[in-house]
């Protein structure tokens, strides 16, 4: 299953991998992965709930978001200012965040954050998530996040808070290879609509007014070529999603495209499905263990057979290596085993600390076959690799 070592892109701070984490308590926002104006062409309410999905009349209806794993992005006061959403409620876990972001909003009776963690499901309950239906779920790389620990709370309240026909709107670094079996769970039924646009990442000083950005209910234009403005959104003409590969032969080597472009998913509700699946009372409840034996499985086989650390060629090299470097039956240090199995630009993502929390972990797991936590021997090198991608 994925750990530190499945490496996320640059600027999510290896100090910090959950949600809620990213940036130090100070009163300035920050978009992670991109901004608002990038998305707002495919978050408009004209594109996303025009005819032929589910509503008639896009403005007919006041639609409410849940915006998850808000950190302290303006996400949500763009769908209230610029999109003219109803109502966001903007959780996350880190309670000092949410506080500040509350106390800043511009939008306070119709941009609302709360204190939630995903993964409690009692307090999801005492929280009564879902119990009001939302119309659309905004996800900017939270799920890429909890891929690291554990995503299945976030895709069971997700499917249950979502309204028959409502949008789970997914934006993502990682390529639609993996994000869509992912999102292929028995039981959760989605209409998906894959693409891309550029990145833009910024930081928004808390000195600029977020009412001055949205009081005029207008969408930016950016002009590149790809990230549209909403009169000209049209799916026959969207981007394909990337595949921003970042391993070739075992090492990290990013491809051109890597940390340039973002991937989004629009997940529709499957409505006539739904009532196939809960026909008394069209309220199907996930099993969040065999969810997260799902994504385990998903994970391991994308990481491990499609997108594998521990090549043939890798595998001559750090034999070579450690016999170099002295390596005897018991094995190298630990530090030095570290400098020796990972490459200089995966170790700047992989740090040892975060190194030493991985090895812990599957020493743990190893049944006593680790003769000692303080070295590691080339063949618990590899084995390591494997299992711990």
């Amino acid at each position: 299953m994925g750990t530190h070592a499945d490496l996320l892109p640059p600027e999510r701070s290896a100090e910090h991998p959950v949600v809620g984490a990213l940036v130090d308590h100070t009163l300035d926002t920050f978009e992670w992965l991109t901004n608002f104006d990038s998305l707002s062409h495919l978050l408009d309410q004209e594109y996303l709930f025009r005819s032929g999905s589910s509503s008639s009349s896009p403005r007919t209806k006041k639609r409410r978001v849940l915006h998850v794993g808000c950190g302290t992005s303006i996400v949500g006061e763009g769908l209230v200012g610029a999109l003219d959403y109803d109502f966001v409620l903007n959780i996350d876990k880190d309670d000092s965040m949410v506080a500040e972001m509350q106390s800043r909003t511009s939008f306070p009776c119709r941009c609302k954050y709360q204190q939630l963690d995903l993964n409690d499901e009692s307090a999801c309950r005492d929280a009564k998530l879902g119990e009001v239906p939302f119309d659309l779920v905004v996800d900017k790389s939270t799920l890429d996040c909890l891929l690291c620990s554990d995503a299945s709370g976030l895709l069971c309240e997700v499917y249950h808070s979502l309204c028959e026909g409502g949008v789970y709107f997914v934006c993502s670094f990682h390529s639609k290879e993996l994000i869509l079996p992912l999102l292929q769970y028995p039981g959760m039924q989605w209409d998906i609509i894959c693409t891309s646009i550029n990145r833009v990442v910024e930081r928004v000083s808390n000195n600029q007014s977020t009412s001055n950005q949205f009081q005029h209910n207008e969408i930016s234009n950016i002009q590149d070529g790809c990230n549209k403005s909403k009169e000209s959104v049209n799916n026959s003409e969207l981007r394909p999603a990337t595949n921003q590969s970042a391993w070739n032969d075992g090492t990290f080597m990013p491809n051109s495209t890597y940390g340039k472009t973002v991937n989004i998913f629009i997940c529709r509700k499957n409505q006539d499905l739904c009532k196939a699946e809960a026909p008394e009372d069209l309220s199907f409840q996930c099993d969040r263990a065999a969810v997260r034996d799902h994504l385990h499985k998903v994970n391991d086989k994308w990481f491990q057979k499609v997108n594998p650390m521990l090549t043939h060629t890798r595998e001559v090299t750090l034999r070579r290596l450690f016999t170099e470097n002295g390596g005897d039956d018991c094995g190298l240090p630990l530090a030095r085993a570290y400098a020796v199995i990972f490459t200089a630009a995966e170790r700047e993502h992989l740090t040892f600390d975060l190194f030493l929390e991985d090895w812990s972990v599957f020493s743990e797991n190893q049944d006593g076959s680790v003769c000692s936590t303080d070295f590691m021997s080339i063949d618990v090198a590899l084995k390591f690799l494997k299992e711990m991608q």
